[in-house]
């Protein structure tokens, strides 16, 4: 399924803790973005894992390969909804606050959404705790 690039944005927002109250749409989204980055497909989602998802989003989102995901790499017609939904990232990741996203501040950056889900801090998020939220 080809995904456009303001929804992946958006779907990425979410799972990475952006959107703080999870609905019923957003849970099944988030349900749907676990099993993508769940490498191994064990039901457990790792934070060795939530950084290869990362490096394999921020490939999609650097559209002209420059090492940054900024404003100009949306396509024409989808800019403003890009640009809308890359804000809140860049209010999130862009540490240096440049206004681009760089590889590292997104692959590394903070996992608010993955901290809180993983509540024993054992660095790995199970479906019993990945459920408790929705």
């Amino acid at each position: 399924m080809k995904v456009s690039v303001p929804h992946y944005l958006m779907s990425v927002a979410i799972f990475f803790g952006l959107i703080a109250q999870a609905d019923a749409r957003s849970c099944a989204e988030i349900e749907d973005l676990f099993a993508k980055a769940d490498g191994n497909n064990d039901g457990t989602l790792t934070r060795a894992e939530i950084k290869d998802f990362r490096e394999q989003a921020f490939a999609r989102l650097d559209r002209n390969g420059d090492g940054t995901a900024e404003p100009k790499d949306a396509p024409r017609p989808f800019r403003d909804r890009y640009n809308e939904q890359l804000t809140p990232l860049l209010g999130m990741f862009d540490k240096n606050r440049d206004g681009r996203l760089s590889e590292d501040e997104f692959v590394n950056g903070a996992t608010p959404g993955f901290d809180a889900a993983d509540s024993d801090g054992n660095d790995q998020v199970d479906k019993t705790e990945r459920s408790a939220g929705c």
